[in-house]
């Protein structure tokens, strides 16, 4: 029986690449040219800790007061720029109808992944979120997951849980937390990195999460 259900968020539950890609194009409006933020970019963004990618983009800037201005303006702008993968409201009807736990590990901050889902009036669906700010390591290391499964109460000796990830260090980190993990394609390019490392499930739509998590009950 699946002790839990979790999922990275960005990429993986929802399509927040748009509005992702827009706060980082003003920034570079802003503080560089946008034609510097190009494709390979683009994609670098998506997935590793804000601070991070100010760090090396913006290395004249003050990393800490970027992330701020780059979180005031994605939250002035969410309206019509985020919402959930095809089938994400299937399956997690599926799950809850199971009563299996829900929960998000992320490397967003847990207030941004908040307001972004009571928007799109999903809060309810969720039984534990985890952002970047609850853990001291982020992905790839196992520690958000494991954090996720202390709060559901899961025995660690015992769980049986799914982790659902859209880039390498949502697999690493799940198979280092002894999860069956499932690579989410939501990005073409993304694919190959993804299979290199072995993922238990490849799917390249939500929907096809059902059959997986059936076989595992």
């Amino acid at each position: 029986m699946i002790s839990a259900a979790l999922f990275d968020y960005d990429g993986t539950l929802m399509d927040t690449a748009p509005i992702i890609l827009e706060s980082y194009r003003y920034l570079f409006r802003k503080y560089r040219n946008e034609e510097e933020f190009t494709p390979d970019r683009q994609l670098a963004v998506q997935g590793p800790p804000l601070r991070d990618m100010m760090v090396q983009f913006f290395p004249e800037q003050d990393p800490d007061r970027l992330v701020q201005e780059y979180r005031t303006y994605q939250q002035e702008n969410l309206y019509g720029w985020v919402k959930p993968f095809p089938g994400a409201s299937s399956v997690l009807d599926w799950l809850k109808d199971r009563k299996i736990p829900v929960g998000i590990i992320s490397t967003r901050y847990t207030k941004s992944m908040r307001d972004q889902l009571e928007l799109l009036q999903m809060t309810q669906r969720f039984d534990v979120l985890i952002g970047h700010e609850d853990v001291t390591h982020p992905k790839p290391d196992p520690e958000g997951i494991n954090k996720a499964c202390e709060r559901l109460g899961l025995d660690p000796r015992e769980r049986a849980i799914i982790y659902v990830g859209d880039s390498v260090t949502d697999i690493q980190a799940g198979q280092k937390a002894g999860a069956y993990t499932v690579a989410m394609v939501s990005e073409p390019r993304r694919e190959k990195d993804l299979q290199a490392v072995r993922p238990d499930a490849v799917v390249h739509d939500l929907r096809d999460l059902i059959p997986i998590f059936s076989a595992q009950l």
